[in-house]
């Protein structure tokens, strides 16, 4: 880089370099390892927990259709003689015979299964890392 500057006041013009290579850029970059440059990631350990994640969903989406194909291959008609049980962690229990309660039930349950499945479908397709 070259100025022009007056000498000794008589209007002549003399060329005169700068010092050399001074920056002035504030920014700081950080070092780059063997010229790569490296990108900013996930800690390990959130990694690792979205991962921990992603197996928990799975899992439930494993446990949902395991039900619903149990729930699927439960069959039974108006003239078979099928009972429902329901029991609490007291042991307490409901019991019927109606098979039109029963079917009513049995394609509540599919229908909700169906939904939950779906949920966990789409929770597992947008899942990022």
């Amino acid at each position: 880089m070259a100025t022009k500057t007056k000498a000794n006041g008589t209007g002549g013009a003399a060329d005169t370099k700068a010092p050399a290579s001074k920056t002035t850029s504030t920014t700081k970059t950080p070092p780059k390892p063997n010229g790569v440059e490296v990108k900013a990631t996930p800690d390990i350990n959130e990694r690792m927990q979205k991962v921990e994640q992603l197996r928990g969903v799975i899992g439930k989406r494993e446990m949902v259709v395991d039900t619903l194909n149990n729930l699927k291959t439960f069959s039974f008609s108006a003239s078979d003689s099928c009972q429902l049980i329901i029991q609490d962690s007291e042991e307490k229990k409901f019991s019927t015979f109606n098979s039109n309660l029963i079917g009513l039930l049995s394609e509540h349950l599919r229908g909700l299964l169906e939904t939950k499945k779906a949920d966990l479908d789409q929770q597992i397709l947008s899942f990022e890392l």
